[in-house]
């Protein structure tokens, strides 16, 4: 049987580190339920979280972050420089995505960009 002893709780500044994200996406995946607090201490409304769920979280979020490149990444694939891409995208040649949790303002789906690049060299 598992008791409140055997599970390790976090407080949001270090599950904030963990995750690598902004204290206000932190706030809007709580708002949503994608993170619940564990316990909250009435007096001072400090939350603390299991570190089971930040660290199912982190693993989460770092998946899906592998499907993603930063401009740079992208341009480097597609052997092209910044600008070129930037242009690209602005006509819509290929698609830019931008994540809660990611600092990076705009990203490129990997798998779009190896597309690309596979037709771009026939």
């Amino acid at each position: 049987m598992i008791t409140m002893s055997d599970i390790k709780l976090i407080n949001k500044t270090e599950a904030n580190r963990r995750l690598n994200i902004r204290s206000d996406i932190f706030d809007m995946y709580e708002e949503q339920g994608i993170i619940k607090p564990a316990k909250i201490i009435p007096s001072s409304g400090r939350r603390f979280y299991k570190e089971e769920d930040i660290v199912a979280l982190a693993e989460k979020i770092a998946a899906e972050a592998s499907q993603y490149l930063t401009a740079k990444q992208a341009a480097e694939v597609l052997d092209i420089g910044i600008a070129v891409l930037w242009r690209m995208a602005n006509k819509g040649i290929l698609k830019t995505y931008q994540l809660p949790w990611c600092r990076q303002r705009n990203l490129f789906l990997k798998k779009d960009v190896e597309e690309l690049a596979a037709s771009m060299y026939l």
